[in-house]
């Protein structure tokens, strides 16, 4: 099972939900684990980039990172890194 780790300001927000909570079924039955992670408040960050580095595919859902936080997220995420 290909896992898809998804960044979002808020996992519970409309958006994340539409877009990746609702889909998370769908994309199961064709061999993906979805798991949303908080990268707000900054503190959870970390957390967020162990999963970004587990992860088969990272997806980056609403955020802008400081060049900083980028150049980190690109480390853990490697080439499977989507901006939605």
């Amino acid at each position: 099972m290909k896992r898809i780790a998804v960044l979002t300001e808020d996992p519970a927000g409309p958006s994340a939900r539409h877009r990746w909570t609702y889909p998370a079924e769908g994309l199961r039955a064709e061999g993906f684990e979805v798991s949303l992670h908080p990268v707000e408040p900054r503190e959870t960050r970390p957390a967020a980039l162990s999963a970004a580095a587990a992860a088969d595919i990272t997806v980056v859902h609403r955020k802008l990172f400081r060049l900083g936080d980028v150049r980190r997220l690109r480390r853990a995420a490697g080439t499977r890194l989507v901006f939605d």
